[in-house]
């Protein structure tokens, strides 16, 4: 299902990758109903990546730049994806 353009992203498939390179997945998890996603991390340098299968990416997303982020120990680490649909 396609969300609204001002609504969450449901079901929507987020990949946590280790390195820049945007090829070894340490963990994945999908969108709840509201759009929200946790997931726990080990300390370290970790990256989120567009999905490169166009089939899977309805929004045009593997054309996005990954996100780089550090998670450190002992502190929690927000992160608000905004998905761009293209529509204006």
């Amino acid at each position: 299902m396609i969300p609204p353009c001002s609504g969450p992203y449901p079901n929507y498939e987020i990949k946590m990758y280790s390195t820049k390179d945007c090829k070894h997945v340490v963990s994945k998890t999908k969108s709840d109903q509201n759009g929200s996603y946790r997931m726990m991390l080990s300390p370290g340098n970790y990256a989120i990546c567009a999905n490169s299968d166009v089939t899977t990416s309805p929004f045009g997303l593997e054309q996005s730049k990954p996100i780089y982020f550090a998670a450190k120990e002992g502190e929690v680490t927000n992160l608000d994806l905004v998905i761009r649909t293209g529509i204006r």
